[in-house]
């Protein structure tokens, strides 16, 4: 994953809305049982040391609630 330990790499998923597109596949998929998971492990690795994307998430968070 390119996102790993690079921050260039996170911010450059949170501006060309990256972030967006993997919570939109936290869904259940019949065809592809594991993408739950998987959306889980890009969001972890993409939140790790990068406060804009952890803010971002609280935002998003918030409006949901």
């Amino acid at each position: 994953m390119l996102i790993v330990d690079n921050f260039d790499n996170q911010e450059a998923l949170r501006n060309e809305h990256g972030l967006e597109i993997l919570l939109e596949n936290c869904i259940i998929d019949e065809y592809n049982p594991f993408i739950k998971e998987r959306v889980i492990i890009c969001l972890k690795v993409s939140l790790k040391d990068n406060q804009k994307n952890q803010n971002f998430i609280r935002k998003i968070e918030k409006i949901a609630n």
